[in-house]
C-alpha cells in the first residue's frame, strides 16, 4: 500500500515540475497567453497533496439563470433594478419576434455605466458584494433594490447568448463583453477556466449607460404570455408617486425620477399597449390612505369625490414589528352608476387583469402580491364567503403598500425574490392593510346607502325579480361556503385547488352567460316598448279610419247617383270636341273616385268585422278574392297580374278575425309593391297559393319584384326593419318596419309562423305564412 501512494505521490510532483516549466516559457514569450497560465496554475495548485480548495463548474452559471430565477417576469425584473441602482432615469425595454422560440430582447437605459474594471471586479463576480456599505445609489441616493449580486444572471434565464455593452461618461471608448451561455458554460468544465473576449467601441465622451441585447429567447411567447410579461414591467414602479427621492446627504443631484418605456412587435407589425391611469383609474370611486407611524399607530383617510364625502379614523391594534408603513389605494365598484365614461364589463375586466394590493420594496414591487391567483389580504376568501357583505374583493382595489430596507427591517424577500418571508411583522402587515380596507369600505357602503334613499324628486323602481346575474353570484357564494366547510376533505392540495379551479370557470362562464342574456333582455324590452306605442298610436289611429270609412261608404250611393246624371248631361251637348273632352275628364274622375270608394268599402268591412271580437273561421278563397276586388282599380291601374290557387275550395283557418286576415294580406301586398317600384319591374305580378299540410293553412305570397338581399333576410320579421323609408304610393304608403312584425305576430298568435321560402321560377320573393286549419 505504502509502495502504491509514493508511486502517486512521485508522478503528482513530475506533474507539477512540468506544469511549472510550462508557466516559465509561457511567461518568457513577448506576449503571455494569461488564460494558459491560469489554467496551468490551477493544475499546479491542485497538485498539492496537503491542502483542498472548492472549484465551481462552469455549468453553475445557467443552474443560477434557469433555477434561482424561477419567472421570466422576476428576471427582467432583476435587470431593470440594475439599471435603477445605475441611477438611470429611463430604460427602454424593446421584443422582437417573440411569438417563435430565438427572439430578442434589448434593454438599454441612461445610467452611470461600467468600466472595465466594474465589469470585471462586479458584474462578472458571483454574488458580489459591491453593494454592501453603500444601501443608496451614488447620483440620486436611491435605495438599492439589486443588493444580493444575482440580477445579471438573469440575462442567462431569458436568452442563449448575451451581448454586454457598456460606457461611462467623460471616456471616448465603451466596452463590449459577449457570452454563449449555452457553448461557453458546460457541466464538466471549471468556471475559471472560461474566457469571455471584451471589445472596445468609440463613443461621444458625453454619453453613458448599459446595452443587453439578449439573442435566442428561450420561450415561444403568445401575445397573452408577452402581456402578462409587460403587465410585470408596468408594475414595478406604481402609477403614482411612492416615495419622493430628493437630494440629500448621499447625491449632489435631485432624482428626476425613473421610467420604463416598452416598444414591442410582432411579425404582424402589432402592439399591444396598457394605460392604467386613463383606462381605470380615473374611475376609482374612493381614494384610501393609510399609514403606520413609528409608535405603531394606524391612521386612514378615505375620500370620494364622487360621493362628496371625507373621513378618517385611527385603528385601534398597534402595529410594532412592521414599522412605519404607507398604503394608497384606489376602490372600486363595478356598476353602471359608478363607472360612467366605460362599461361595466370592460372596467370589471381592467380590476380583474390589474385589481389587488401590491407591496414595494425601495419602489420596486414584490411579486406575487397582487397577482390575480394570489389572495395574501383574504380578501377573495371572505367575499365569497359573505364574510364581507360590500364589494371587496381584490379586484375591486388598486394599490399599493410601501416598504424600504431601512424602516421595515422584519420584512426580508425569500432568496428567490418571490415574496417576503412570513413572519410575524408580515401577517402584522397584512392585518393592517386589510383592517384599513374593510373600514373604508364598510365607510362608503353606509354613505351609498344613506344617498340612495327616496326623496320626494326621485321615484324609486324595485325590480320584481332578482336578476339572473345576481341569483348566480348568490349560488356560487353559497357553493364556496360549502367548499370551505369541506376543505379539509380533499387528499391533497392539487384536488383541492382543481375543485376550487372548476368551480371559479363554471362560475365565470356562468356569470357572463346571464350578464349577456340581461343585456338581450333589456335591449327587447326597450324595442317593446317601442314596438307598443307603435300599435297604441296605430290603434289611436285606427279609430279615426274607421269614421272615415263610415263616411265614405254613406257616401258612395249618393255619388254615384250624381256622376250617372253627370254623364247623362255631358251625352246630351252638341259640341262635339267639348263632349269628348269633358267625358274623358268625367270618366277619369269617377275611375279615382272608385277606387276611394273601394278603399271605403274595405276599411268599412275591415272594421265591422273587428267590431264584433268574435272569432270565426276565415274562408281563404273567399276572402283572398274580396280582398283582390277591393284593390282590383288600383292594381289594374298599375297593371299587376294576380294567380291564384286555393286548394281545397273550402279551405278554412281556424277561428280568427277576418281583420288579422285582412291584415296579413295587406301588409303582404304593400310589400310587393313597394318590391316593384323599387325594382322598376315592368310586368309586375302576384301569386297566392293556399293549401292544406296537416293541421296548417299554408298561405304562399310570391311577387317578381326586388329580392331580398341575403344579409337582410335574418331581420325582415325585426319590429321597425325597412328597407323602404318611403313610398309616395298612395296604397303602399311609407315603410315603418312593423309590417312583416305584424304578419308573424298573428301567425304566432294561431298557432303558426311567417318565413322567407325559396321563391318559384320567374319570382324573387317568397314568403309563407301558415295558420292553425279549422
Amino acid at each position: 500500500m505504502e509502495a502504491v501512494l509514493e508511486e502517486s505521490w512521485k508522478l503528482s510532483m513530475a506533474k507539477a515540475a512540468r506544469n511549472r516549466k510550462e508557466i516559465d516559457r509561457e511567461l518568457a514569450k513577448p506576449t503571455p497567453d494569461f488564460a494558459r497560465i491560469a489554467e496551468l496554475s490551477d493544475a499546479l495548485a491542485d497538485s498539492q497533496q496537503d491542502k483542498l480548495r472548492f472549484t465551481v463548474e462552469a455549468s453553475h452559471i445557467n443552474r443560477l439563470g434557469l433555477e434561482l430565477v424561477a419567472k421570466r417576469e422576476t428576471a427582467l425584473s432583476e435587470l431593470i433594478k440594475n439599471a435603477f441602482d445605475a441611477d438611470a432615469t429611463e430604460v427602454s425595454v424593446e421584443l422582437s419576434d417573440f411569438e417563435s422560440e430565438g427572439g430578442t430582447l434589448i434593454l438599454q437605459d441612461n445610467g452611470s455605466g461600467m468600466s472595465r474594471d466594474v465589469i470585471r471586479d462586479a458584474w462578472m463576480t458571483l454574488s458580489t458584494n459591491s453593494k454592501v456599505g453603500s444601501d443608496k445609489s451614488p447620483k440620486f441616493g436611491r435605495p438599492r433594490a439589486g443588493r444580493k449580486g444575482i440580477g445579471r444572471f438573469a440575462t442567462q434565464r431569458l436568452g442563449r447568448s448575451l451581448i454586454l455593452e457598456s460606457s461611462v461618461s467623460g471616456e471616448s471608448i465603451g466596452h463590449r463583453v459577449r457570452f454563449d451561455w449555452d457553448k461557453q458554460f458546460k457541466a464538466g468544465r471549471k468556471l475559471s477556466a472560461v474566457w469571455t473576449h471584451i471589445e472596445e467601441f468609440s463613443k461621444p465622451i458625453e454619453t453613458h449607460g448599459t446595452t443587453l441585447k439578449i439573442f435566442d429567447l428561450r420561450d415561444s411567447w403568445s401575445e397573452k404570455s408577452l402581456k402578462t410579461v409587460w403587465k410585470s414591467i408596468l408594475f414595478l414602479q406604481p402609477p403614482f408617486p411612492i416615495t419622493h427621492v430628493a437630494s440629500n446627504q448621499w447625491s449632489s443631484s435631485s432624482d428626476p425620477g425613473f421610467r420604463v418605456v416598452l416598444n414591442g412587435s410582432n411579425a404582424r407589425g402589432e402592439e399591444i399597449t396598457i394605460s392604467i391611469e386613463n383606462d381605470l383609474l380615473q374611475y376609482a370611486l374612493a381614494n384610501i390612505e393609510a399609514e403606520v407611524d413609528e409608535d405603531g399607530v394606524a391612521r386612514i383617510q378615505l375620500k370620494s369625490d364622487r360621493l362628496d364625502f371625507t373621513d378618517e379614523t385611527v385603528l385601534k391594534t398597534k402595529f410594532l414589528l412592521t414599522g412605519p408603513v404607507r398604503l394608497e389605494a384606489r376602490y372600486f365598484i363595478f356598476e353602471r352608476e359608478t363607472v360612467p365614461g366605460i362599461s361595466v364589463r370592460t372596467a370589471a375586466k381592467l380590476g380583474e387583469e390589474f385589481g389587488g394590493i401590491r407591496v414595494h420594496r425601495n419602489s420596486f414591487r414584490v411579486l406575487p402580491y397582487g397577482e390575480g391567483s394570489n389572495d395574501w389580504l383574504n380578501l377573495d376568501r371572505d367575499a365569497g364567503r359573505r364574510a364581507i357583505l360590500p364589494p371587496a374583493n381584490n379586484a375591486n382595489f388598486f394599490g399599493y403598500v410601501s416598504i424600504t430596507d431601512k424602516d421595515n427591517v422584519l420584512l426580508e424577500e425569500t432568496s428567490s425574490r418571490e415574496g417576503l418571508v412570513e413572519n410575524s411583522a408580515f401577517h402584522e402587515l397584512a392585518d393592517f392593510v386589510r383592517q384599513a380596507l374593510v373600514w373604508a369600505v364598510m365607510r362608503i357602503a353606509a354613505v351609498r346607502q344613506k344617498k340612495a334613499k327616496p326623496t320626494a324628486s326621485r321615484v324609486e323602481v324595485t325590480p320584481t325579480s332578482t336578476p339572473p346575474s345576481k341569483a348566480i353570484e348568490e349560488g356560487f357564494s353559497q357553493l364556496e361556503d360549502l367548499f370551505a366547510d369541506l376543505e379539509d376533505s380533499f387528499s391533497d392540495d392539487q384536488a383541492r385547488d382543481s375543485f376550487k379551479g372548476a368551480i371559479d370557470e363554471v362560475r365565470r362562464v356562468a356569470s357572463e352567460a346571464a350578464t349577456q342574456f340581461e343585456a338581450r333582455a333589456e335591449e327587447e324590452r326597450v324595442r317593446n316598448i317601442e314596438y307598443e306605442n307603435m300599435l297604441r298610436i296605430l290603434a289611436s289611429l285606427g279609430l279615426s279610419i274607421s269614421v272615415f270609412g263610415h263616411e265614405i261608404k254613406s257616401a258612395t250611393s249618393l255619388t254615384s247617383g250624381s256622376f250617372t246624371l253627370l254623364l247623362d248631361d255631358l251625352h246630351e251637348l252638341q259640341d262635339g270636341a267639348q263632349k269628348v273632352g269633358l267625358l274623358s275628364t268625367a270618366t277619369t274622375l269617377q275611375s279615382a273616385i272608385n277606387r276611394v270608394f273601394d278603399l271605403g268599402g274595405y276599411i268599412e268591412e275591415l272594421t265591422s268585422f273587428t267590431g264584433t271580437r268574435k272569432l270565426q273561421p276565415v274562408a281563404v278563397r273567399g276572402s283572398i278574392d274580396r280582398f283582390v276586388g277591393q284593390f282590383s282599380s288600383y292594381l289594374d291601374k298599375h297593371g299587376v297580374a294576380f294567380d291564384i290557387d286555393v286548394v281545397p275550395k273550402g279551405l278554412r283557418t281556424c277561428p280568427m278575425h277576418m281583420s288579422e286576415f285582412d291584415s296579413i294580406l295587406f301588409n303582404l301586398l304593400t310589400n310587393s309593391i313597394k318590391a316593384f317600384q323599387r325594382a322598376g319591374t315592368r310586368s309586375p305580378a302576384v301569386r297566392i297559393r293556399a293549401f292544406q299540410q296537416g293541421n296548417f293553412v299554408r298561405i304562399r305570397f310570391e311577387d317578381n319584384g326586388y329580392e331580398i338581399p341575403v344579409k337582410a333576410r335574418s331581420r325582415i320579421f325585426d319590429a321597425f326593419f325597412t328597407t323602404t323609408e318611403f313610398s309616395r304610393d298612395e296604397v303602399a304608403g311609407p315603410g315603418t318596419g312593423l309590417g312583416l312584425t305584424i304578419v308573424s305576430d298573428i301567425a304566432a298568435n294561431y298557432g303558426g309562423e311567417a318565413k322567407l321560402v325559396e321563391a318559384s321560377k320567374g319570382f324573387k320573393t317568397a314568403l309563407e305564412v301558415s295558420l292553425k286549419s279549422k
